[in-house]
């Protein structure tokens, strides 16, 4: 049966017969004359070539076929609801909607907790799941497996079929541990590479904006530590001597003992995005919590800048 043969007032006749188990009664619920119902039921019996109901004194009997078919006519009928009443699809939309964010430590604190915080005395707009950002990402946001990334923007094939969106703006600084030697004194470029120093594994192909910078004065760090996340390069700064170059934002955000000092040679800012896939450009919920997340973004860099 091909879908234009569906007829979707059968549909609803099925289901009344099968809730009264009477074809008057169905016929009441549907607001049609008995006779019709019963030309309803022998359509049906036609399509499913099965009796469906049988005659048991005055009642319906549903046969072992239509007992099966009633799950599946249900959830068609219920699909249809969300579809054509606007009520239901009200209800729906009101629900939270299931947010799936791949994202790096920068955006979960940066962005996401702000901005969850000042959802707290709301009602809820998402439930939300995290996952880190890798080169599966591009086919997660293809095939709706993830419904937006916070990401910097980066040169890989892919990327140019999605939407991106600047939600966070930040400058590269040095950061190191209080009381640590750089912390004092003139930050020269020489002193600077005289540190060990810890970097955080890129989960995308490339070289990070300091990685570029450097390489351009044909000069090299003494990297002494790799580490997997933001907030891990965070703590070894804090903890040891190593001293690690990261966006700005995320040290205020991570509440460490941590001192920051302007960086002696040029980087590139540091600039986050909302990737999304163009399909959900439209959709409301989808474009609510975007618009969400860069006007809360854009309100607190206008309270630090005005501070």
């Amino acid at each position: 049966m091909r879908i234009e043969d569906v007829d979707f007032n059968g549909l609803r006749a099925l289901h009344h017969l099968l809730e009264t188990r009477s074809v008057t009664q169905a016929a009441r619920r549907l607001g049609t004359t008995q006779p019709n119902m019963s030309r309803s039921l022998a359509r049906l019996r036609e399509v499913f070539g099965d009796p469906l109901f049988v005659s048991t004194g005055r009642a319906l009997e549903p046969t072992p076929m239509a007992l099966a078919l009633q799950p599946d006519v249900e959830r068609a009928l219920s699909a249809l609801r969300v579809v054509f009443d606007p009520m239901v699809r009200q209800k729906r939309e009101d629900e939270p909607f299931p947010l799936r964010v791949a994202t790096s430590d920068y955006g979960t604190l940066v962005v996401l907790r702000p901005w969850l915080a000042q959802q707290a005395k709301a009602p809820p707009m998402t439930t939300l799941r995290i996952v880190q950002p890798s080169l599966e990402t591009i086919g997660a946001l293809e095939r709706g497996e993830v419904d937006l990334a916070l990401v910097p923007r980066v040169d890989i094939d892919g990327l140019e079929q999605f939407v991106f969106r600047p939600i966070v703006d930040d400058e590269h600084v040095i950061v190191t541990r209080r009381g640590h030697p750089l912390a004092r004194g003139r930050a020269t470029f020489e002193r600077y590479l005289a540190c060990g120093h810890v970097v955080v594994g890129n989960s995308l192909p490339g070289l990070s904006p300091v990685q570029r910078a450097i390489a351009r004065l044909e000069r090299s760090r003494d990297v002494r530590a790799r580490v997997p996340s933001l907030l891990l390069a965070l703590s070894l700064a804090a903890e040891t001597d190593l001293v690690a170059t990261l966006p700005a934002r995320i040290v205020r955000a991570s509440g460490l003992p941590l001192t920051t000092r302007q960086l002696p040679f040029e980087v590139e800012p540091f600039t986050l995005h909302v990737v999304f896939h163009p399909r959900w450009t439209t959709d409301p919920r989808h474009r609510t919590i975007r618009e969400s997340l860069i006007s809360s973004s854009a309100a607190r860099g206008r309270s630090r800048a005005s501070a």
